[in-house]
This record gives structure tokens, C-alpha cells and sequence, in this order.
């Protein structure tokens, strides 16, 4: 039996090594951060670069055979260096169409010259018409826009209105293209989604984190003057530590003083069981991974983190002091906000809470999650004017495209419209003049690749959990979660571990039922990425889950060996998409050969 000094000592010690682990992933990501760029982007601007010389002394020679004056000659060769370096400059620091489909909100909310305005006529007493044809509108947009639009404003004729988290002004900066948008008009204006000129653009993520979100870039660009558009790499990499390195580091703070509560309830393996528990949790899942990139799922899983902190606090520790029950409400809400079928974990939490303090619960947690509901469906109608997400505005592309061209078996090609369909639309690229020769159909009309979906729930089912995008063959750390979720489960040294394990597993459950019975449009393993993302929010729950697994296996060499391999694995995959999670997996790629 050790003594009260000597387990003081290896508690301390502990605490130490959890720190360390903690600083040098938070350190790596850090470094990921500031090198974040699009590496083909790069490649390409790179190449374009070196032969704008070249292409100038052909050019020069071209032009003098001409007969032109030297003057005239370097006027258009001045004009030609400037096209050529404007085409060459293909590098940004967005990693893919999903994260920039973010990014185009927050600037279309924070930067002034990336609002869209529209230009309503009045009638002759100075009043706006009850509805509007879209020819009437004019929008400081290339699209419908004059060329004199601050002066009609001006004489009175026109009321001038802004139109929030639209993207349109925004895409129009070169490398700031995305797919992952939707398009509708305004409750007053007739939208028809075949007109290119109709409606506007949109995100189609939730509003709500990226309002939270452009309120920092606000403050960030009223202090620094510094833009996305304008210098992309420098704000983009700070912001993203603000954004994804600052939470996620806390939420492994939090995570940290959990597994030291719960884990290792042998104390000869108990040193073991926390210090793998913690390396799992730095180093061998997702999180790390997407924190170069803009994405929901990172600070929903921090939000799940705080939240289960706080829940446990008042749950375990008995501690009921009204900031775990603020704490509880507000981040397990939020994470909703960010992962719409975290609504279980929210929901579970709360029934846990109401069971154990009805009062403090009513007066406190559900109040605070209220306030997020409010900002959640609030901006989503000041956005689009519509309690439902964009992300729900569609109708069944697969099944329609099959119904539409039925001879068509290599493509999903969707060619009618819908106004209640905000997927399938005509539009004018963002740097692409205005013509209707340039208008093009939506991504989501023909779909390419990943994004077609699986067609067999079957397969579906199998590589979501064992094949190329498998939670076990690409994370098999997770083997560990639902062994020690059992042992829990049948075996837990109380209720509370016993209901908790029984939680994480109907919870896992729902989560792969919910994605397995979707469409076929939407079983595309989370589009072009490196593992499951759907999954990344029971992650805080299955690190947790693992401890007696861990506690069982770390008291052979045998043992600790195979959960160093399966940890071993779980890291490679982690690796192995260092610059860019928006790739396929490891597994994938090893498949078909790439």
C-alpha cells in the first residue's frame, strides 16, 4: 500500500506530465497554424509565377513585330503583368470550399466592403412597394447593380438595405470560391432560382457560430485595420488560434482534470490508465487534426468538453454551485448550436441535472441553454427568414436526378427548380462578369464524386465502422471506449459510472443510426475528409470511456503493449492529412492506389 507522500508525489508528478502533454500538442498545432496554407494552391502560384517573365519578353517580341511604339509596348506590357500575377496568385490559407463557406459569413458581417446592399425603389410618396420584381432591385453587386447606384441612392428615390450574411460581395474577392452555399430571396422580392440574377447567396452552415465568430474578427479589424481580403494569411492564422487552439486547448484542461477524477480505480495501474487517457486525447484523435482549418466540429467538441466538466462537478462532486450549472446549460447548448445531434448529449445532461437539482437546473442551466436556442434560431431568421437551417432547404437530389434522367447511371444530374429548394440554382461565379453566357448551374445539380453518396446502407454501415472511413480501422483507440463502456456498464463501481457508460453507448448508437438511415445524398462519410467528423462529438465521452479498459489491460506488459499499438495506429491516421484534414483518409488513398 502506498503511502499518503509517495501517492501525493504521483499525483503531482502526474498533473506535471498531463500539463507537458497538453503544451506540446497545443505547441504543434500552433506551428500547423502559422504554416497553414492550400498546398496545391501554392504549388500552382508558384509555377505561374516563374513564367511570367518569359511570357513578358514573348509578349514584347510579339508586340514590336507589330509595328508599336515602345510606349505602347510597355503600356501593354505593364497591362499583361498585371493579369498574369492577378491569375498566378492562387494560394490561401482556406484549406477547402467547407471552411471558406464559413469564412465568406464572417467577413460578409465584419468587413464593410464585403456587406450587400440592395437599392429599393420608393414610390412616388417616398414609400417601398409591398413586393418587388427582381429587375426593380439594385444591389451594390455587379449583379443587377448601376453604375451610378450611390447617387440614385442619394436622390431619394431608393431606400438602401442591407442584406445580412450574404456572400455575394464577398466571393467576388479571387479565391474566396465555395460550393457549400444556397441560394433564396427576401420575403418581398420574387425569387426565381433559374435567374442568375435572382436572390442571393448564402452559406449554408448555422448562423450562429460564425456570427460569434465575425463579432472577434470585428474587433480584431476595428483595432488592426488588418482584413481577410486584403491580408489573408496573417488574419486567417490568428484567428484561427483564437478560434480553434485557444478552446480546444481549455477543453483539454478540462478533460485533463477528469481523467485524473475517474480514472484508475487500480492503483498500480492508475499512473498508466491517466497518462494514456491524456495522450489519446493530445494525440491520437481528429480534434488535433482539424484545428488548422475552420470547421464547427472543433469547438462543439470543446463545448462538450466544458460542459461534461461542469455536469460532473455537480453530478460526482456534488458541487452545486450556480457556475457549473451556467456552465452545463450554456456549452452543452452550444454544442448543439454547432452539431445539430448533440441534442442527446444536451438532452441527457439536463434530465441527469433536473434529477439530482430540479430547482437550480430550472432556474440556471435550462435558462442559459435557452438564450443559445434564441441566438441559434434568431440569426438563422435574420438570415434566411426561417426558423430551418439552410442546410434542410432541399429536396432529395438523388432520388430526383434518377426520377428526371433515368438513363443517366454515371451521374446525378438535377435539372428542375424549386424556389423551396435552395441547392439547385443558376449564379455568376464571383470574379466572372455578369453576362448570362457566364451563369453557371449549382455544384449540388451534379454532384461529383464523394458527394454522389453511398447507395448501400450496407456498405454504408461497414466502412463508416471497420472499412476506409471506419471509426475502429482508422481510430482503433475507440476498441478501447467500448470495451471500457461495457466493463462500466455490467461492472462499474457505482450507478453513476453504470449510467453514465449506458449513456455514451444509446448515445454512440443514435448518433450512427441517424447517419446511416439518412439519404443517399447525405451518406458521403462527411465529403472529402480524413475520418467519420459526424463522430468527433462522443470523442470527449469514449476518452472518458476507455479508463477501465485501460486500467484492466496495463496490468500485463501484453496488455499495455496492444494499447500502445492501437494508440500507435489511432496516430498515423491523425498524421497522415498533416496540412489539410479536407483529404481522404490513409486507408482510402492505400485502397485505390493513390
Amino acid at each position: 500500500m502506498e503511502s499518503t507522500s509517495s501517492r501525493s508525489a504521483s499525483d503531482r508528478l502526474r498533473g506535471s506530465l498531463t500539463l507537458i502533454l497538453i503544451t506540446i500538442s497545443a505547441g504543434l498545432i500552433f506551428g500547423r497554424i502559422l504554416a497553414v496554407d492550400s498546398i496545391p494552391d501554392r504549388a500552382v502560384q508558384e509555377y505561374r509565377l516563374a513564367r511570367i517573365p518569359q511570357t513578358l519578353r514573348d509578349k514584347a517580341k510579339e508586340l514590336k513585330e507589330k509595328g508599336l511604339s515602345d510606349d505602347a509596348v510597355k503600356a501593354r506590357l505593364q497591362e499583361t503583368a498585371l493579369r498574369l500575377r492577378a491569375d498566378a496568385l492562387k494560394a490561401r490559407p482556406t484549406l477547402s470550399a467547407n471552411d471558406r463557406s464559413r469564412w465568406l459569413t464572417i467577413r460578409a458581417l465584419a468587413e464593410p466592403e464585403s456587406r450587400v446592399y440592395r437599392y429599393l425603389p420608393l414610390d412616388a410618396d417616398g414609400n417601398r412597394k409591398p413586393r418587388y420584381t427582381e429587375r426593380e432591385i439594385l444591389r451594390n453587386t455587379p449583379a443587377g447593380s448601376p453604375d451610378s447606384i450611390d447617387s440614385a441612392n442619394r436622390s431619394g428615390k431608393y431606400l438602401k438595405e442591407w442584406v445580412p450574411y450574404a456572400v455575394d460581395k464577398a466571393l467576388e474577392t479571387p479565391g474566396w470560391d465555395t460550393i457549400d452555399m444556397v441560394k433564396h430571396g427576401l420575403s418581398d422580392e420574387e425569387f426565381d432560382p433559374a435567374d442568375p440574377y435572382s436572390g442571393y447567396l448564402y452559406s449554408s452552415k448555422p448562423t450562429l457560430l460564425p456570427t460569434l465568430m465575425a463579432g472577434v474578427y470585428w474587433v480584431w479589424l476595428r483595432v488592426t485595420g488588418l482584413s481577410l481580403r486584403d491580408h489573408p494569411f496573417l488574419v486567417a492564422r490568428v484567428l484561427l488560434v483564437v478560434y480553434n487552439l485557444i478552446p480546444l486547448t481549455l477543453g483539454w484542461f478540462f478533460m485533463g482534470r477528469l481523467i485524473e477524477r475517474f480514472g484508475g480505480d487500480d492503483e498500480k495501474t492508475s499512473d498508466w490508465t491517466k497518462l494514456f487517457a491524456v495522450g489519446a486525447l493530445c494525440f491520437g484523435t481528429f480534434l488535433s487534426t482539424f484545428a488548422v482549418t475552420l470547421n464547427n466540429h472543433l469547438p462543439g467538441a470543446a463545448a462538450i468538453m466544458i460542459a461534461l466538466y461542469a455536469a460532473a462537478r455537480i453530478l460526482a462532486d456534488g458541487d452545486s454551485r450556480g457556475r457549473y450549472f451556467f456552465a452545463a446549460g450554456l456549452f452543452g447548448a452550444l454544442a448543439v448550436a454547432c452539431e445539430l445531434p448533440a441534442v442527446l448529449i444536451a438532452l441527457l445532461i439536463c434530465l441527469a441535472l433536473l434529477f439530482r437539482f430540479p430547482k437550480k437546473t430550472a432556474l440556471v442551466s435550462i435558462p442559459a441553454g435557452l438564450a443559445v436556442a434564441a441566438a441559434f434560431f434568431g440569426t438563422n431568421i435574420l438570415a434566411h427568414g426561417t426558423f430551418r437551417p439552410a442546410y434542410s432547404q432541399k429536396r432529395d437530389h438523388i432520388a430526383l436526378a434518377k426520377a428526371e434522367h433515368p438513363a443517366e447511371t454515371d451521374r446525378f444530374l438535377v435539372t428542375s427548380f424549386d424556389p423551396n429548394d435552395w441547392y439547385i440554382y443558376r449564379f455568376f461565379p464571383g470574379t466572372a462578369k455578369r453576362d448570362p453566357k457566364n451563369a453557371r448551374m449549382s455544384y449540388w445539380s451534379d454532384r461529383q464524386g464523394v458527394d454522389r453518396g453511398e447507395p448501400s446502407r450496407a456498405r454504408y454501415a461497414f466502412h463508416a465502422l471497420l472499412g476506409h472511413h471506419g471509426l475502429f480501422s482508422l481510430s482503433p483507440i475507440w476498441l478501447l471506449s467500448v470495451a471500457g463502456a461495457c466493463i462500466w456498464l455490467f461492472r462499474g463501481p457505482g450507478t453513476g459510472r453504470r449510467l453514465f457508460a449506458g449513456g455514451v453507448l444509446l448515445t454512440a448508437l443514435f448518433f450512427f443510426v441517424f447517419y446511416v438511415s439518412r439519404n443517399q445524398g447525405d451518406r458521403s462519410y462527411g465529403g472529402m475528409t480524413c475520418g467519420l467528423r459526424w463522430f468527433f462529438p462522443l470523442i470527449p465521452f469514449w476518452i472518458l470511456t476507455m479508463i477501465p479498459a485501460l486500467d484492466r489491460l496495463g496490468r500485463t506488459r501484453a496488455g499495455r503493449a496492444a494499447a500502445l499499438i492501437l494508440l500507435l495506429l489511432s496516430a498515423i491516421s491523425v498524421a497522415y492529412p498533416l496540412w489539410n484534414p479536407w483529404s481522404h483518409p490513409w486507408i482510402l488513398n492505400l485502397t485505390f492506389g493513390r
